[in-house]
């Protein structure tokens, strides 16, 4: 098992690797800019040292003397300053480019992952730690690690001045910077285990002030009446964090104090040493005033490199968060079948599918079977809860079968690429997405590959009746979606899911799973779309899950959940004559809205 110090020295190398593959030539610049701040300032003390040194002399002085020293002190005085000016303004555009890689490799393992991982709290939490850990805490080891090196060259170069003046101040000054390393160590790892503590807290703050500034959620908000009550609940959340703190910096603060004292006394101790010295003339008028300074310089440079200590020794803490979500990546791709399915497949067989979601207790469905044949669709009826979203994620090779098979053409699709088999699938679920991008973009992205193919993406919106809307709009295609953004525009919820069906149609896959493609729209409108359908799949293998029934009685195929299982499965009108589930639902849903056997 390695040891603390051999994790946080992997830490730190991945720190290093990843700001050094972010901006090698920033981070060269900003340690080199450091080096020459260490540089000039032991000049400084050096040249101020024999200026001190000559004017205490007893011989006449005047300007000529003192000139060569006076312009090289104002020479490494500019140097020094402009040296920390471009290490500072470095900084900027570094951490930047660090953010952004550490972001991207959050986003391979998130975008990559399967998405029973999302079903789940524990991978939440990895992810949102893991953001926190990312671009802030990489730079933060980083410029710390920095900041130590070039203060401690710093301090190297002023204990060089304080050999040659006073030998016996220097272990003293050095000893009394061990307590504030030892405090910050403490109060490091204190501040990281709240952090984990409080995890799930700050996704639950951050949830509810997203509710509240949605613009989706702002019209029950308003109607309700709730923000009182969220802003409540909000304002507790906060409470517990801010109590929690509070007592941890009541903690820090004690000890914060005890090593400062302890810090404090070791620093007026050497002084007093460096003062008596030169009373009894053991050093020079100029010695003593340099070694003054010097121990000034060098406790604040220690003290200096105690707080970069500490960003570093946090930044470790929270950046293992980081390193061990990112280190997922190579097994989630290791795992990958590699296998390549059929294409186009001809026949999809569903053989005694069963699921269960992580942490439940039941099965949210249970032993499906059925055929499909290119050329065919299938429609998937039941009460809400009865496991149909379910099992559209299971066809689309998004959650893997507790037991069964999914398999096109006889290949099971467990041992297939899950990228290639969803490259086949073209679908639209029931929470589908609204991207607030051009309409081009947002039909495009159906196809990537096809973004440039404007006629395509013409046709799938004319196809599904949107043509009059684009053309009416001043952009086009090129409208960009969304109040929140500039110039943009909003569709109505109708149109948004016309939309999502659009994306559907452009991407020409052999498989389409439609998941309530139909929920926002009018009987019309439905009707239409189910013709649409069954002109442009008569080749391909279509699931469609509707709660209406006067459009699925037009499907190849009717199947029927109760529960998670199949209860009935068939033509309609075998459905109808055998007198079962479908038949009730049917008649109640033909009582209530005039529909016609």
């Amino acid at each position: 098992m390695a040891t603390a110090g051999g994790r946080s020295l992997a830490t730190v190398r991945l720190a290093l690797s990843i700001v050094y593959r972010s901006g090698r030539a920033l981070l060269i610049f900003t340690v080199v800019s450091g080096f020459v701040t260490a540089a000039a300032t032991a000049g400084e003390l050096l040249i101020g040292r024999e200026l001190l040194n000559l004017l205490a002399g007893g011989d006449e002085v005047d300007a000529g003397d003192l000139a060569p020293y006076l312009i090289v002190l104002g020479v490494l005085l500019m140097v020094a300053a402009i040296s920390q000016a471009v290490a500072k303004e470095l900084r900027l555009p570094l951490g930047e480019q660090v953010h952004r890689r550490t972001m991207d490799e959050i986003l391979d393992v998130a975008t990559e992952v399967e998405l029973e991982a999302y079903e789940g709290s524990d991978f939440h939490d990895r992810l949102q730690r893991a953001r926190m850990a990312a671009g802030g805490q990489s730079s933060a080891v980083v410029f710390g690690l920095v900041t130590i090196v070039t203060t401690l060259a710093v301090a190297v170069g002023v204990v060089g001045v304080l050999l040659a003046v006073a030998p016996v101040l220097v272990p003293v000054a050095v000893v009394g910077y061990l307590p504030i390393a030892f405090v910050n160590t403490r109060n490091n790892r204190a501040h990281y285990r709240l952090e984990v503590e409080l995890t799930e807290l700050v996704r639950d703050r951050t949830y509810l002030e997203f509710t509240m500034t949605d613009r989706t959620d702002a019209k029950e908000v308003r109607s309700y009446g709730i923000a009182p009550t969220l802003r409540q609940w909000h304002g507790a959340l906060w409470e517990t964090r801010l109590r929690l703190l509070r007592a941890l910096v009541r903690k820090r603060m004690a000890l914060t104090t005890l090593g400062s004292f302890v810090s404090t006394i070791v620093l007026v101790a050497t002084l007093t040493i460096a003062l008596v010295l030169a009373a009894r003339g053991s050093i020079t008028l100029g010695d003593a005033a340099i070694a003054i300074v010097g121990l000034q310089q060098l406790s604040s440079r220690l003290k200096a490199a105690g707080t970069a200590f500490s960003g570093v020794h946090q930044g470790i803490t929270f950046l293992r968060d980081f390193e061990q979500f990112r280190a997922t990546l190579p097994a989630i791709r290791e795992r990958r079948p590699k296998g390549v399915p059929p294409s186009p497949p001809g026949t999809l067989v569903v053989d005694h599918v069963g699921y269960r979601y992580p942490g439940a207790t039941d099965d949210a469905v249970r032993s499906v079977s059925f055929e499909l044949r290119r050329g065919q669709i299938m429609a998937i009826v039941g009460a809400n809860g009865s496991g149909k979203s379910t099992l559209s994620k299971l066809v689309c090779g998004l959650l893997p079968p507790s037991r069964g098979t999914v398999r096109w053409d006889g290949i099971d699709l467990a041992t297939c690429d899950p990228t290639l088999v969803r490259a086949q699938i073209a679908p639209v679920f029931q929470d589908f997405s609204r991207y607030m991008l051009t309409i081009r973009q947002a039909v495009g992205l159906g196809d990537v590959n096809r973004l440039s193919d404007e006629g395509a993406i013409r046709r799938a919106v004319d196809d599904v009746g949107l043509g009059g809307v684009v053309t009416s709009l001043p952009d086009g295609l090129d409208t960009r979606l969304g109040k929140a953004f500039s110039g943009g525009t909003d569709l109505s919820i109708g149109q948004w899911q016309r939309l999502a069906i659009a994306r559907a149609l452009f991407r020409d896959a052999p498989v389409v799973v439609l998941d309530e493609p139909s929920a926002s729209l009018d009987p019309r409108a439905e009707a239409d779309l189910f013709d649409l359908l069954q002109q442009l799949c008569h080749d391909r293998i279509v699931l469609f899950v509707s709660h209406r029934f006067a459009t699925v009685r037009s499907a190849d195929q009717v199947l029927v959940l109760d529960q998670g299982e199949v209860v009935e499965i068939g033509p309609h009108d075998a459905l109808m004559a055998a007198g079962g589930l479908y038949h009730d639902l049917f008649t109640l849903q033909a009582d209530r809205y005039g529909l016609l056997h």
